[in-house]
């Protein structure tokens, strides 16, 4: 009796190559698709902002600095200035906090539609992390909006018009 010799059982290069290739034609079709959906988009974007608003507030505790939100032309995004007019870098890891929607692929298509602020003045955050002006931000995505209210004072924030609610955990 002769034995057969063994063939090893190991997963062949060819095999891997083969599901890596699959893997990656699904991906390419899936996250645009995903991503593509104007409700996921627009609401991450509100949700994204929401954030970004908590993430300038603390700034504003932690610098000791006024800090300032300041919206971009054509609705294209926002960015975090301090009252040297400079972009505010982020303490986490030191890049300026600036959103540009139609630079960001994700974000494509969103806009800031609206702001609209008591007393008319700039969204901004105190030393204190008070909101100097209440109101309305208005994101739109073709014809969906999502609205972010931030409170006068305490700059607590909530948003309208998500599929489910968002809180304001940080308040």
């Amino acid at each position: 009796m002769s034995e057969e010799p063994k063939r090893p059982r190991a997963f062949a290069l060819l095999h891997f190559a083969s599901f890596l290739a699959i893997s990656t034609l699904l991906a390419a079709v899936a996250i645009p698709a995903w991503f593509g959906r104007g409700d996921v988009t627009l609401e991450r974007a509100a949700t994204l902002l929401a954030r970004d608003l908590r993430t300038v507030q603390n700034h504003a505790v932690i610098s000791g600095g006024q800090v300032y939100i300041d919206f971009l032309p054509e609705g294209d995004g926002y960015q975090a200035i301090n009252d040297s007019g400079e972009l505010v870098p982020l303490f986490s890891d030191g890049t300026p906090l600036a959103r540009r929607y139609n630079a960001d692929g994700v974000f494509q298509g969103v806009r800031v539609e609206s702001v609209s602020l008591t007393g008319g003045g700039p969204l901004s955050y105190d030393p204190n992390g008070f909101a100097i002006c209440g109101g309305e931000i208005t994101l739109s995505l073709h014809e969906e909006q999502v609205v972010v209210h931030i409170t006068e004072e305490s700059g607590w924030i909530a948003i309208d018009g998500l599929s489910k609610p968002w809180r304001d955990l940080e308040r």
